[in-house]
C-alpha cells in the first residue's frame, strides 16, 4: 500500500500561498511614533509645535492682536516647560552626571543633568518673555517680575551645569572611531556656545530695558517700541525652540534616523534666524547706552574672569549674579542722575 504523504507544515503552506502576507515586525520608526510609548512627552511636544507656530505667525503678521491678549503669548512658554518636565519623567535612565559627552556624538545621547538644566532655561525664558508683554503687569506687578527673574539667576547654582568642553571630549572619543566629521562637529559646538553667550546677553539687555521703562515711569514705547518687542518675542521663542527641539533631534540621532553630522547642522539651523533678528534689532533699536554698556561689561567679566577661574560652580554663579546686579544698578544710577 502506498503511504499517504504528510500534511504540509504551516511554513510550507505560507510559502505556497503568495497572497498571505508574512507578519512584519514593527519598524523602528513605528516604535518611535507609537503614541502608547512616552505618551505625555509626545502630546506635549505636538502641542508645543502647534502653539509655537500659531504664536510665531501672530507675532510676525498681526502683532496688535498678539499684544491684545496673553493667551498666545503664554501658551508656548508654558507648554515648553511641560515638554522638559515630561522628558525628565520619561528618560530617568539617562546618565545623571553633569558631564555631557554625548550631545554631538554618534549613537550617544545627552545626560539627565542636561534635561534638568534645559528646564531651568525654559522657565527663565518663559518668565522674561512674559514680562515684556504690555499686559504682563495686569497679572504680575513689575517689582515681582524683576524679583522672580533675579531669583532664577540666584537659583542657578542649584541646577546642574553641563560643559561645552565635555561635548568636544565625547565627540573626539566616539565620532573619531566611526570616521565622523569630528572637526566639523566641534565647530558646531563652538557655534552653539557663542550663540548661547550672545543671545543670553542680548535677551538680558532687552529685559532690563523693558523694566527700565516702568522704573523711570516713561511712556510706553519710549525705550522699547512694538517692533523691538516683536524682535524680543521672536528671539526668545528662537531660544525656547532650540532648547525644546533638542530632545526630538537627539532621539532621532540616538535611534540612528539621522547622523551626528546632520544633528549638529539641524541643531544650529535656528540660530541663523536669531542672527537675522539680531541684525534687525541693531538696525532699528535705539540702544539705551548705559544698560548696553553694563551688559557688555558683565559679559566680559564672566568670560574673562569668572568662567575660566578655579572657583567652584556655586561660587562662579554667585559672582555672576553679583556682576549682573552691580552693573545694572550702576547703569540705573547713572540714568537717574542724567535723566
Amino acid at each position: 500500500m502506498t503511504p499517504r504523504p504528510d500534511p504540509p507544515t504551516a511554513a510550507a503552506a505560507d510559502a505556497a500561498d503568495p497572497i498571505k502576507p508574512t507578519p512584519a515586525r514593527p519598524s523602528k520608526l513605528g516604535k518611535l511614533l507609537d503614541p502608547r510609548r512616552h505618551t505625555d512627552h509626545k502630546v506635549t511636544g505636538l502641542s508645543y509645535i502647534i502653539t509655537f507656530t500659531v504664536a510665531a505667525l501672530l507675532i510676525t503678521f498681526n502683532p496688535d492682536y498678539y499684544e491684545s491678549t496673553l493667551v498666545f503669548h503664554s501658551l508656548p512658554a508654558i507648554i515648553g516647560c511641560l515638554v522638559c518636565m515630561s522628558a525628565l519623567r520619561n528618560f530617568k535612565q539617562l546618565p545623571k552626571k553633569a558631564e555631557n559627552p554625548g550631545m554631538f556624538a554618534k549613537n550617544r545621547t545627552f545626560s539627565y543633568a542636561f534635561l534638568v538644566e534645559n528646564l531651568w532655561f525654559q522657565i527663565l525664558i518663559a518668565l522674561s518673555i512674559f514680562s515684556v508683554h504690555p499686559l504682563a503687569d495686569t497679572v504680575l506687578p513689575h517689582s515681582m517680575q524683576i524679583a522672580i527673574v533675579y531669583f532664577m539667576f540666584i537659583y542657578r547654582e542649584f541646577v546642574p551645569k553641563t560643559s561645552y568642553a565635555s561635548w568636544e571630549v565625547g565627540n573626539n572619543k566616539v565620532n573619531s572611531r566611526s570616521d565622523g566629521w569630528v572637526r566639523f562637529i566641534n565647530i558646531q559646538v563652538k557655534l552653539v556656545r557663542w550663540n548661547f553667550v550672545l543671545k543670553k546677553g542680548l535677551l538680558f539687555y532687552l529685559f532690563v530695558v523693558s523694566q527700565g521703562e516702568w522704573l523711570f515711569d516713561l511712556p510706553a514705547n519710549t525705550w522699547l517700541t512694538q517692533y523691538d518687542r516683536v524682535l524680543y518675542y521672536l528671539l526668545s521663542m528662537d531660544a525656547m525652540h532650540n532648547i525644546t527641539t533638542a530632545f526630538f533631534l537627539q532621539t532621532l540621532k540616538f535611534k540612528g534616523f539621522i547622523s551626528a553630522e546632520t544633528f549638529s547642522f539641524l541643531f544650529n539651523a535656528s540660530p541663523i534666524v536669531g542672527v537675522f533678528l539680531t541684525i534687525r534689532l541693531i538696525q532699528y533699536h535705539a540702544f539705551v547706552m548705559p544698560y548696553l554698556v553694563g551688559v557688555l561689561i558683565e559679559t566680559a567679566i564672566n568670560l574673562k574672569l569668572i568662567y575660566p577661574s578655579k572657583l567652584s560652580y556655586p561660587w562662579k554663579n554667585r559672582c555672576q549674579v553679583i556682576a549682573k546686579g552691580v552693573t545694572v544698578l550702576a547703569a540705573t544710577s547713572y540714568l537717574y542722575l542724567t535723566l
